[in-house]
């Protein structure tokens, strides 16, 4: 007897392969039909681009070996999304029973040209150099620690108009200005700024891509796709947003990252296919566990928060540098051999530690 293999269910594409997009796909190739649009053959480790500015070292893979045999890699420009359609820059139309919106943060700050723009002004520099990093966030403090530790013959300077570190808990903001200091690093804070600087690296805020607010579907004042609580477009019965891409109703606590990015997954591919079963998609529930900073190679710190991203405690030193590794290298394996098991930390719970700090006031 011959045994016929299933067919799978409906047909997703997925538009833009970031950490969202790959995980999408590779959870939920299993279940379904899955065609993954990116712009260029590639994955970029985003999360490691300061290493890319400050070393060279290589953040790129190929598509083909990230995703699991059936994803279809398709290498194209998406002009516009519609419900249910992709129409891609040559004019060519892909049918789907759902589009995934995961074009991510990966357009100016933050994104694979503005790395190798800043790495190649940082290698004409002469020794004595003066760099001045704007913002003090979490890509502006990699950057600039990292710099400081690669190039130790240039000057470093990390400015914010606010206090660095301020979203810390104590102990974390006290590790994070005593490593700037060890490094070298000066800081210039809510105003000041350094008289003079013969290169300046703008990390002072994530952009999203103009795909979704090109194509008519609601969008935030930054341009975010705005999805609801199952994360689906509003008006819209097929298509849907992850990611930095998309800013989620009743979920404020959600910043822009590859841990939300992430988390949003398994809830995503869920929804599907309770919506192809004829079901009412559940609410997203995620929340987050960390925040990872690097501070060179052999420093790091780890913030740790509660589901509302408030912070708790904080490793630090090499302890904090080894977690912080290790986290990077999960994120990948969140993407591709875990990406069917990964669970995320579940959101806020209705009354949390900070609201009832709040209360007592």
């Amino acid at each position: 007897m011959v045994m016929k293999k299933a067919s799978k269910g409906s047909t997703i594409v997925i538009v833009g392969a970031g950490y969202a997009g790959v995980a999408a796909a590779n959870r939920a190739a299993r279940t379904h039909t899955v065609v993954l649009v990116n712009e260029r053959p590639d994955f970029v480790d985003r999360i490691r681009l300061h290493q890319h500015l400050a070393t060279g070292r290589e953040v790129r893979t190929p598509l083909t070996d990230m995703v699991r045999p059936g994803v279809r890699v398709v290498v194209a420009r998406v002009e516009r999304i519609g419900d249910g359609v992709v129409t891609l820059a040559d004019g060519s139309r892909l049918d789907a029973n759902h589009v995934v919106v995961a074009t991510g943060s990966g357009v100016g700050i933050g994104s694979l040209p503005w790395a190798e723009a800043a790495r190649s002004a940082l290698g004409a520099l002469p020794q004595g150099g003066r760099v001045t990093i704007l913002g003090g966030g979490l890509t502006g403090i990699e950057t600039a620690t990292e710099i400081a530790e690669a190039h130790p013959g240039l000057s470093v300077s990390l400015v914010d108009r606010s206090r660095i570190g301020r979203n810390l808990s104590p102990a974390g903001e006290r590790h994070l200005r005593a490593s700037l200091g060890r490094l070298g690093v000066a800081t210039y804070e809510e105003g000041r700024v350094p008289s003079d600087s013969d290169l300046t690296i703008d990390c002072s805020g994530l952009t999203v891509a103009p795909l979704a607010a090109a194509s008519g579907l609601p969008v935030d004042d930054v341009g975010r796709l705005r999805v609801d609580s199952a994360l689906r477009v509003p008006g819209t019965s097929r298509v849907w947003g992850v990611g930095d891409a998309a800013v989620v109703d009743g979920a404020p606590h959600l910043r822009m990252s590859c841990a939300a990015a992430q988390a949003m997954v398994p809830h995503l591919v869920s929804a599907i296919r309770a919506v192809d079963a004829g079901r009412t998609p559940a609410a997203l529930d995620v929340g987050f566990a960390a925040r990872c900073i690097s501070l060179g190679r052999r420093d790091g710190l780890v913030q740790l928060v509660r589901a509302d991203d408030s912070p708790t405690t904080a490793i630090t030193g090499s302890m904090g540098a080894v977690t912080k590794e290790l986290i990077c290298r999960y994120a990948w394996g969140c993407m591709t051999w875990l990406s069917r098991l990964f669970a995320a930390p579940r959101g806020p719970r209705a009354t949390t530690r900070r609201e009832t700090e709040a209360a007592r006031g």
